[in-house]
């Protein structure tokens, strides 16, 4: 069982892992081959946020 403080760091390397991303893709990350398969964003890849910004990168770059 997880304590509250090893939840707490798990949320706030959760949110570090996807502000990281975020930053990387507005500066003009766009290799989501890589993305899609970097077994270091595991971690993050069931996460509603990391799955609305692949599905809005992914379309995005489809209309280029």
């Amino acid at each position: 069982m997880m304590t509250e403080e090893k939840t707490e760091k798990k949320i706030n390397k959760t949110g570090q892992a996807l502000s990281a991303l975020m930053d990387a893709v507005r500066t003009g990350f766009s290799d989501w081959k890589l993305i899609s398969r970097d077994s270091d964003l595991n971690n993050i890849r069931e996460n509603p946020i990391f799955r609305k910004l692949v599905k809005n990168q992914s379309a995005l770059y489809k209309e280029m």
